[in-house]
């Protein structure tokens, strides 16, 4: 491991910041504060101003964004070195790690809003026009991608990530998260610009890890939510070269399970569909999809935090 803390502290620390997240995750608490990803994310979108301009050819927005990465990701490794090797030297340095994990795992918030949504679906509005009701059903798709993808990238890969390297792999792990989630905001298209390319191979590269270990941690969910599919596997479109691999893998195994359909958002040709999910997968979604959605969720969840007791039993053991 790269940090100097062993294995079973930053279990412990894992372990401690989903407990923190359960009870305090919710936007009335640590919702409140502004975590690391939105510090990244308003420096990245600061420099996407300066840097990735539409009078600059394809080639020069390549090499700016790659020399972004090329500066900042290490500057934050080593910046990672110095906080890992200082998380139990005080107190307070020791919260504010386990805070930071935390919020940057923010599970609970993401639930907060799919249960708002679910509740709005649920209201009669017998008033709505069409126009309304088309866009209760899209906040309900576009809450419950977030959760999905919260499960994935705010989860499991993090877990992987500070297991591995600690704070010196989480920071700039982060940092290249946030710069793809400023040129692909929502969906699982890639971003057109050259700016981002080299961040969205890297950051599909980094997360393959996450991804397949958040796959079958998905499969074994929904397989245990009433009226799930036991195969999610089986009919899914896994892989897109037009899309990011680490959004489009874990949306299309949860459409699939539950029979639904997500927007793949982004700029499209002709020839590409707009929807990840099986054939007649429901685009509006109802009340009962959330539901099955918020059991997968905590199921999923709830293996993770199993997982992580087993390792941190078995390495005290061993």
């Amino acid at each position: 491991m790269i940090a100097s803390v062993n294995l079973s502290d930053w279990l412990i620390m894992i372990l401690l910041a989903m407990i923190i997240d359960a009870v305090f995750g919710g936007r009335a608490f640590l919702g409140r504060i502004s975590g690391l990803d939105r510090l990244f994310f308003v420096v990245i979108d600061w420099l996407s101003v300066q840097l990735n301009r539409d009078n600059r050819s394809d080639s020069t927005l390549y090499v700016r964004g790659a020399v972004v990465l090329a500066v900042m990701l290490p500057v934050l490794f080593m910046l990672g070195l110095s906080l890992g090797s200082a998380v139990f030297q005080h107190p307070f340095v020791t919260l504010f790690c386990i805070l930071l994990i935390a919020m940057i795992i923010g599970q609970k918030r993401v639930w907060q809003v799919v249960r708002e949504v679910n509740k709005a679906l649920g209201e009669p509005r017998g008033s709505d026009s069409a126009t309304e009701t088309e866009d209760r059903y899209k906040a309900a798709r576009w809450a419950l991608e977030r959760m999905v993808l919260r499960l994935t990238d705010g989860l499991i890969n993090n877990v992987i990530i500070i297991l591995i390297g600690g704070f010196a792999l989480l920071l700039p792990y982060r940092f290249l998260a946030m710069f793809v989630a400023n040129g692909a905001p929502a969906g699982v298209a890639k971003p057109t610009q050259p700016y981002y390319s080299l961040a969205v191979l890297l950051y599909d590269l980094i997360s393959l890890p996450g991804t397949i270990l958040n796959a079958i941690i998905m499969a074994l969910s929904l397989a245990l939510v009433p009226g799930g599919k036991i195969n999610v596997f089986h009919g899914a479109t896994l892989i897109d070269l037009s899309s990011i691999t680490a959004r489009r893998l874990p949306l299309a195994l949860f459409a699939n399970g539950l029979a639904i359909a997500f927007e793949k958002g982004g700029d499209l040709d002709k020839t590409s569909s707009t929807w990840i999910g099986p054939k007649g997968g429901r685009a509006r979604i109802k009340r009962r999809d959330i539901q099955r959605a918020l059991i997968a969720a905590f199921i999923a969840t709830s293996l993770v935090f199993i997982i992580l007791l087993f390792l941190l039993g078995f390495n005290e053991a061993y």
